[in-house]
C-alpha cells in the first residue's frame, strides 16, 4: 500500500518515541480518501523491556576489619551517572549496628559476622539494577590498658594493694560513647627493696572489664 493511503499511529503508557522502556501499541488507519479498507488486524503491542548494565564492584574493601573502623567504599563499573545505594545487614538481610552512608562510608559498630554490605546502581528505568555484596566478619577492636600502681611505704614485702592499682584505656582510643572500667587486676614489685621507678609486674588473670561496649575490645595489659 502506498504510503499516502494510511496512517501509522504510535501510542506508549509514557509517550510515543519507541527509545524507552514501555509497551507500545501501533495503529494502522486509512483515511476515508483512501483507496484501502483495512478490515482486521490493524493493531500491535510490543515491549521494550530494561536493558542490563554493565557489573559492578564494591572498591575499597579491606582485608580485615575491626570494630569502630571507617571504611570509605566505592563502586566501579555499571552505567557512567547511575546512583548508587548502600546497605548494610547480617547475612539474613536483618538490621545492624553497623551504619553506611549515602556517599559508602562505611562504621563499623558490630564485632562478628557475617555482615554484609550492598551496593546497588540504579541508572533510570531502561536499564535493569545491578548490585555487588561484600561480606566481611568484624573483630575487636585491639587497646593497651595503661596501668599505674601508688606509690608506698617500704614494707618489706612485693605486694600491692589492690586499691592501688588503676587501670583505664585511653579515651582516643575508644569508639564515641563507648567506655571501659577495669577491676580485679594484681601485681607485684620485683623486689621488696625501696626505691623510684621501680618495675611492676601486672597479673590480669581475674581482671574483669565493664561499661558500654567493652565486649567489642581485645585489652592488651603491660
Amino acid at each position: 500500500i502506498p504510503a499516502h493511503e494510511y496512517t501509522v499511529t504510535i501510542t506508549g503508557g509514557n509517550g510515543n518515541n519507541m527509545v524507552d522502556v514501555d509497551t507500545y501499541t501501533i495503529t494502522v488507519t486509512t483515511p476515508s480518501t483512501s483507496n484501502y479498507v483495512i478490515q482486521s488486524n490493524n493493531t500491535r503491542t510490543f515491549t521494550i523491556v530494561p536493558a542490563n548494565q554493565e557489573t559492578i564492584s564494591i572498591t575499597g574493601a579491606q582485608a580485615q576489619v575491626r570494630y569502630g573502623d571507617v571504611i570509605q567504599l566505592g563502586t566501579t563499573g555499571g552505567i557512567g551517572g547511575g546512583q548508587v545505594t548502600w546497605t548494610v545487614t547480617d547475612a539474613n538481610g536483618d538490621p545492624v549496628n553497623s551504619t553506611i552512608s549515602t556517599t559508602g562510608l562505611l562504621t563499623v559498630k558490630d564485632v562478628g559476622g557475617p555482615i554484609t554490605v550492598t551496593a546497588t546502581c540504579s541508572a533510570g528505568g531502561n536499564y535493569k539494577d545491578v548490585s555487588a555484596t561484600w561480606e566481611f566478619s568484624a573483630a575487636k577492636k585491639p587497646v593497651t590498658a595503661v596501668v599505674t600502681v601508688a606509690d608506698k611505704p617500704y614494707d618489706g614485702n612485693t605486694s600491692v594493694a589492690p586499691a592501688d592499682i588503676t587501670a583505664t584505656v585511653n579515651a582516643s582510643d575508644l569508639v564515641t560513647g563507648d567506655s571501659i572500667l577495669i577491676t580485679g587486676l594484681s601485681a607485684t614489685f620485683d623486689n621488696a627493696s625501696a626505691g623510684t621507678n621501680k618495675k611492676v609486674t601486672i597479673n590480669s588473670s581475674s581482671a574483669s572489664v565493664s561499661g558500654t561496649n567493652s565486649g567489642n575490645y581485645d585489652i592488651t595489659y603491660p
